[in-house]
């Protein structure tokens, strides 16, 4: 049976001020992107979705290839 995808980074789906371990933590919806360790996303995960990572065009041929 496939793993599931672990997803490592959240981007945040509403705004807002949030005091998390004593710090002030501001984040910004559709802006804001976490860490899954991340101590705003642990204690908040509810505010944040899923960041699936865009795929990354190759931006240097390789050796014996042409572009």
């Amino acid at each position: 049976m496939p793993r599931a995808k672990q997803v490592d980074y959240y981007v945040a789906t509403t705004s807002g001020v949030l005091k998390v371990n004593g710090k002030r933590e501001t984040f910004v919806r559709g802006q804001t992107i976490v860490h899954r360790d991340s101590p705003l996303y642990r204690a908040h995960p509810h505010l944040f979705r899923p960041v699936e990572r865009p795929s990354v065009e190759q931006t240097t041929a390789a050796p014996g290839e042409s572009r």
